[in-house]
C-alpha cells in the first residue's frame, strides 16, 4: 500500500486530480444547467433520459477541451486519442444513463438527486479512462 502511495499519489498527481476535479465540476455545472433547462424551462417532451443524454454530450465537450488544454496538457492530440476519448465518453454516457434509470425508475429517487449520484460514478470512470487515453498512464 505504501508503495502505491509513493508511486501514484505524488504532488503532481494530486495537482492533476485537483485540476480534473475543477474540470469535472465545470462540466457538471454545464450538465446540470442544461438538464434543468431542458426539463424545467423548456418542458422537454422527449423525457428525462434524452434530456440527460443531450446535457451529458455537451458537458463532455466542455470537459474534453479543459482536459486537453489544462488538466493533462496534451500537446500532440491524435485522431486515435480523440476517438478513444469519445469512446470512453460514450461508455460514460451509458453508465450515466443506466445509473439514472436504476435510481429513478427502479428506486424512485428524485431525478436531480439521481443525476448527482450518476455524475459522481461517471466522474470516477472519466478520470481513470481520460488519464489513460490522454497521457497513456
Amino acid at each position: 500500500m505504501m508503495k502505491f502511495v509513493r508511486n501514484y499519489l505524488t504532488r503532481e498527481t494530486l495537482l492533476e486530480l485537483f485540476r480534473f476535479f475543477i474540470a469535472g465540476m465545470s462540466g457538471l455545472i454545464v450538465q446540470f444547467a442544461l438538464y434543468a433547462l431542458l426539463m424545467r424551462v423548456l418542458t422537454f417532451q422527449s423525457g428525462y433520459l434524452v434530456a440527460s443524454a443531450i446535457a451529458f454530450v455537451v458537458s463532455v465537450t466542455v470537459n474534453y477541451i479543459i482536459c486537453v488544454k489544462w488538466v493533462f496538457t496534451v500537446k500532440n492530440q491524435t485522431g486515435a486519442k480523440m476517438a478513444l476519448f469519445a469512446l470512453t465518453s460514450v461508455i460514460g454516457l451509458a453508465i450515466n444513463t443506466g445509473v439514472l434509470y436504476l435510481l429513478v425508475d427502479k428506486l424512485s429517487l428524485h431525478k436531480m438527486l439521481a443525476q448527482a449520484v450518476a455524475a459522481g460514478v461517471v466522474m470516477f470512470w472519466n478520470y481513470v479512462t481520460k488519464r489513460l487515453v490522454l497521457r497513456g498512464q
